[in-house]
């Protein structure tokens, strides 16, 4: 694997698991408008305001199904690039390791990074792709 390659994957992987994070409060908005079409009757179950079909409510239900279907491909292919990641993280060092997790997984900021690990920007940058760089080997 090249350097670029590394790269590419780590930028893709934080893409998207902010697209994830994304595609989730899509449909989590999305089940919240739905709660506001229903009633609840005697029986304490959710049920529809009206018996008839209800065209806005499909759509939803529709769209709903497709940002899920949508979230779970991105789930995997998470999966799968996280599984890769971690083959080649092997011979980094534990600070190498939590630096790129952080700034990778975890969709940290530079800055944040920085005032954890009490390093400047430009040695948390240094330490980040000397971290890529062992992981093409």
């Amino acid at each position: 694997m090249t350097f670029e390659e590394v790269n590419r994957l780590l930028r893709e992987y934080k893409s998207n698991k902010k697209l994830l994070d994304a595609e989730q409060r899509r449909i989590q908005e999305l089940r919240a408008s739905i709660a506001d079409l229903r009633a609840t009757d005697y029986s304490r179950e959710n049920v529809c305001k009206s018996h008839e079909p209800n065209a806005y409510m499909e759509s939803i239900l529709d769209r709903i199904a497709r940002l899920e279907r949508r979230a779970n491909t991105l789930i995997q292919n998470i999966f799968d690039i996280e599984d890769i990641i971690a083959d080649n993280m092997d011979n980094l060092t534990p600070l190498e390791q939590a630096m790129v997790i952080d700034r990778y997984m975890n969709c940290w900021s530079l800055t944040k990074i920085c005032k954890k690990y009490n390093y400047c920007e430009r040695q948390v940058r240094r330490i980040i792709v000397t971290a890529k760089r062992k992981m093409t080997k």
